[in-house]
């Protein structure tokens, strides 16, 4: 990351320059978040621009001698509002193109321009956006991106959306990971947690216990090889969801990833050697393509029932299941879910919460539309439309629409699965993705750490012990803590 004095000057050249050479210091990681002086780059492009009109003019009245050039014409360009959202459901898409016609029909001369980005990939799409002044208006965040966007002042505070609402009507939890700076700089879009799912009916039938801790689960894996031939499913190829795995099992196991006060990461620690041991037992099972596997294909394995657990997964799977397994077998008494199972240096199980966050960016040029977007996505009118189109994944955020929509039918199959999202969150059992700790969505360099794609090469690597890829992983995070200036151990 390179940093620029204040005052210096600064052109778009040089900072797409900065970003290739960046780029290439990555050894071939995804877009590397390169975020500088921004108001700079804005102030320099505003003069070219400037400049630009003034010799359009003078060229139009001076050399063509065109008259009324002293008058004002009126301006014809449209506002356009840039929407970058990650719900790719058929039923969502809809319902936003219903709120976006309704915007534009209010708003003459308004276009908005829905675009329908992969979070697996909007982090490294948004860091390269930002760089080149081509980002949306308002968009869908990952969590880990917060603290970043936040820092650098690359985002508004939304504290009016919230008052709008009832401060006190969007749920507690909720609040927290999306307060910096004593105020709100989110609102999640909606909200799920992870689960630790594994075939309930075989368990009973085999007289498996549940898969409460480390030894238990592998015992499961193990007394199912004859029945499935990978028991266990593993979405290697999709490496953030991958990483989110390896956090939950470490916070299960006591670990974490960086020290509270220092920022020092602690990837070599014996927690981390425990995990990453356990992950590789839990891989055996696996098929031997795990490393290639996207997350899609661990559900429909796991739906057409061809597979004893899958240790990653929402309740998005459930529409998975209902497609793909017989219909007097689609429920919870045979698709089970269960907390993420303790580690042996572990006390307490600790799951993700899946809630990306709305949030409007501080260079658009419409940002009360923006805000006037999230009024409407949040309006009781709108709201449960969104909501249900992934029923229990997308949970609403405000809780006086929460009655009403797990009043859905559609719950009465799942009903372990809502009671133990519940239990969960009451539980404080759920931290935000890629969060160990209750804090690690404030580290600065969180959304950096994740371009870097330390965890997964640790994760995934082949045929080295684990003690040696966690100090080679310990390695390359503190030289990435330095290297972003967020050092402060000796």
């Amino acid at each position: 990351m390179h940093e620029l004095e204040l005052g210096s000057p600064v052109s778009f050249e040089s900072l797409v320059e900065r970003g290739a050479a960046d780029q290439s210091e990555s050894d071939g990681a995804e877009f590397k978040v390169i975020l500088t002086s921004r108001r700079a780059r804005r102030l320099d492009i505003a003069i070219m621009k400037t400049k630009l009109r003034i010799t359009v003019v003078l060229l139009f009245c001076g050399v063509l001698g065109l008259s009324g050039c002293s008058e004002k014409a009126p301006s014809k360009e449209k506002t356009s509002l840039v929407v970058w959202h990650l719900e790719p459901t058929p039923a969502f898409v809809e319902a936003l193109d219903n709120l976006a016609s309704e915007l534009e029909e209010r708003n003459p001369g308004l276009k908005v321009e829905l675009v329908n980005k992969a979070w697996n990939t909007v982090g490294a799409e948004l860091a390269q956006a930002i760089q080149l002044g081509r980002g949306p208006d308002v968009a869908m965040v990952e969590p880990y991106m917060m603290s970043s966007l936040v820092e650098e002042n690359l985002i508004e505070p939304l504290d009016d959306i919230y008052e709008a609402f009832g401060i006190d009507d969007f749920y507690p939890f909720l609040r927290k990971i999306n307060t910096f700076k004593g105020k709100f700089y989110g609102v999640p879009h909606a909200y799920g947690v992870g689960y630790f799912s594994v075939r309930r009916d075989l368990l009973e039938l085999v007289n498996l216990p549940e898969p409460k801790d480390w030894e238990s689960t592998l015992l499961i894996a193990e007394s199912t090889k004859s029945k499935f031939a990978s028991p266990v499913q593993l979405c290697g190829g999709t490496s953030f969801l991958l990483e989110q795995l390896f956090v939950s099992l470490l916070a299960s196991n006591g670990g974490k990833l960086f020290e509270d006060t220092t920022n020092r990461p602690l990837l070599n620690s014996p927690e981390v050697v425990e995990t990453l041991e356990f992950f590789d037992k839990l891989a055996s099972y696996a098929p031997e393509d795990w490393r290639l596997k996207p997350y899609q294909d661990t559900f429909v394995t796991y739906a057409n029932m061809r597979a004893m657990m899958v240790p990653l997964t929402a309740a998005r799977t459930v529409n998975q299941i209902k497609t793909d397994a017989p219909e007097e077998k689609a429920n919870d008494s045979f698709f089970g879910v269960f907390p993420t199972p303790i580690g042996p240096s572990g006390e307490r199980s600790v799951t993700f919460i899946d809630a990306e966050p709305w949030v409007v960016f501080s260079d658009s040029k419409s940002p009360e539309i923006a805000k006037e977007f999230l009024l409407g996505y949040f309006s009781d009118e709108h709201y449960l439309s969104f909501c249900k189109s992934v029923p229990l994944h997308l949970c609403p955020s405000r809780k006086s629409l929460s009655e009403e929509y797990f009043r859905d039918p559609v719950f009465n199959q799942w009903k372990s699965w809502v009671t133990l999202q519940t239990q969960l969150i009451e539980g404080e059992s759920v931290l935000p993705l890629l969060s160990s700790t209750a804090n690690d969505h404030l580290l600065p360099f969180l959304w950096e750490f994740n371009q870097e794609k330390i965890l997964t090469d640790m994760v995934s690597a082949e045929g080295r012990p684990a003690k040696v890829r966690a100090e080679a992983a310990q390695r390359k995070a503190e030289a990435l803590v330095e290297r972003l200036g967020f050092k402060k151990w000796d």
